[in-house]
């Protein structure tokens, strides 16, 4: 009998933990790596700047005012345009997208479930001595804005959302007017279902009733 129950809870854990943990959304280059920037263009590249197409990240960059903002992407190896550190992103990042001024940075994602709340988290940094520059995230249900002095390290951040239907626009926009120079850093883009409460409950729940079992078995 203990061992039918030890094998029912086991089940239960094991079932409960694979709802509550799956579903991650597939994103297209989520840290911007699949093209590598030309040795041609440089250390940084804008879309549409005459270098490099960007097309094939699967993301769109926006160039609102070519020439002088836009978004592109920026290798780990500039010094004369870069963000404060590569140093605390995850290991064998090489180069980020950035958003200078009011540039911006798309994609149309699909796989969600209507009302499932997500986690989008990303990597937001700046570009040293070189102004303010505030991003807008916008997804889902949800609109973040995220303010950067000019002196902010990468810094991995979470915006909550629920989901409207399967399919949602992922959209990061530089929103500091033009003339500052203002840069942000993105990379390292995922998301992921968050565990509704009452599957917590239940999960803990599970854990709970093995945890007893074992303690019986081993006190007798």
């Amino acid at each position: 009998m203990r061992k039918s129950l030890a094998a029912v809870a086991f089940a239960v854990v094991i079932l409960l933990g694979a709802s509550a943990f799956a579903s991650t959304i597939t994103i297209n280059d989520s840290n911007f790596s699949t093209v590598l920037i030309a040795p041609g263009c440089g250390t940084y590249v804008y879309q549409g700047g005459g270098c490099q197409d960007l097309s094939s990240t699967g993301w769109n960059f926006s160039t609102l005012i070519p020439g002088v903002s836009g978004a592109g992407l920026i290798s780990s190896t500039d010094v004369a345009f870069p963000p404060q550190s590569f140093a605390g992103l995850p290991a064998g990042t090489t180069q980020t997208a950035f958003l200078q001024d009011v540039g911006s940075v798309s994609q149309s994602l699909t796989g969600f479930t209507a009302g499932q709340t997500y986690d989008l988290s990303f990597y937001l940094g700046s570009r040293p001595s070189m102004g303010n520059q505030t991003v807008q995230v916008q997804i889902g249900n949800a609109t973040v804005l995220f303010a950067l002095n000019s002196n902010t390290p990468f810094t991995l951040e979470h915006v909550y959302f629920t989901a409207s239907g399967t399919g949602e626009l992922l959209t990061f926009t530089g929103t500091d007017p033009l003339g500052g120079d203002n840069t942000a850093f993105l990379t390292d883009v995922s998301i992921t279902a968050t565990p509704e409460p009452v599957t917590l409950v239940l999960f803990g729940t599970g854990l709970a009733g093995i945890g007893g079992i074992v303690r019986r078995r081993l006190t007798k």
